[in-house]
């Protein structure tokens, strides 16, 4: 799968919604990096990725989106300004139906996107974990073979 052909069309896609939420995408995408894999699957993935970023990053601030050559296959990042998470707190952002503030739940989803995109990354041989490398902004990174 053409995973650089995957990754833009859904930034593309994208664009426009992140553009009605008052935020601006800026992506960097290295063309012709290819994956084994199912292309269904991984355009879910890029866009639970971009999803999620879309409702939770504080207003008036940027999304980026990368996919580049990593040293162990490709390298997808998603990251954005975010309320500050307590100490731990990423590692579970993966659980089903977890939510780190419970005032999200009125945002219309169950809390399942981010346990279907580990799923997707560890299918395609890969993984996907979450990092704050400083207070107010979280990073997404799935490296997949």
């Amino acid at each position: 799968v053409d995973l650089s052909d995957v990754v833009t069309d859904a930034a593309l896609r994208f664009e426009p919604v992140v553009f009605e939420s008052g935020r601006r995408l800026l992506y960097t995408i290295d063309e012709g990096l290819q994956v084994s894999g199912d292309r269904d699957a991984l355009e879910r993935l890029t866009g639970i990725l971009l999803d999620n970023a879309v409702k939770y990053a504080l207003p008036e601030t940027p999304i980026r989106f990368v996919l580049e050559k990593g040293k162990r296959g490709v390298v997808l990042r998603c990251s954005n300004a975010c309320t500050p998470l307590a100490e731990g707190e990423t590692e579970k952002l993966f659980d089903r139906f977890y939510r780190s503030d419970q005032a999200r739940s009125a945002d219309g989803s169950f809390g399942v996107g981010l346990s279907i995109a580990r799923s997707i990354a560890e299918g395609h041989h890969g993984f996907i974990r979450a990092q704050c490398p400083q207070p107010g902004e979280i990073v997404f990174t799935a490296q997949l073979r």
